[in-house]
């Protein structure tokens, strides 16, 4: 998927993934409050949520070609790891642990 990227494009796509992970994290610390992680916890979630979907997608073959489908995927990734990962926190904390 990244092997006809050149490392300019690469580079310059990773940094502006990573502020607008920064971003949604700290929107996402504000809302989900004490079950959240932190701005930087959840970004760090969300990127590797993100990279957790397009493997899936890629793994189950499913049609994701073109810019729009990768998006889709990487958003829909970060999303659902961040979800998981903080309800397990939140049963963690009301179950005392």
């Amino acid at each position: 998927m990244f092997a006809s990227i050149d490392t300019t494009t690469l580079l310059i796509t990773g940094l502006l993934v990573s502020a607008g992970a920064y971003f949604m994290a700290s929107a996402m610390d504000g809302v989900m409050g004490s079950d959240g992680f932190g701005t930087v916890p959840n970004m760090v979630i969300l990127i590797a949520g993100s990279f957790v979907g397009l493997y899936a997608f890629e793994y189950l073959h499913l049609p994701a070609y073109d810019a729009t489908s990768q998006a889709i995927a990487g958003i829909t990734g970060a999303f659902a790891c961040l979800a998981f990962l903080a309800t397990l926190k939140s049963l963690a904390n009301r179950f005392g642990y």
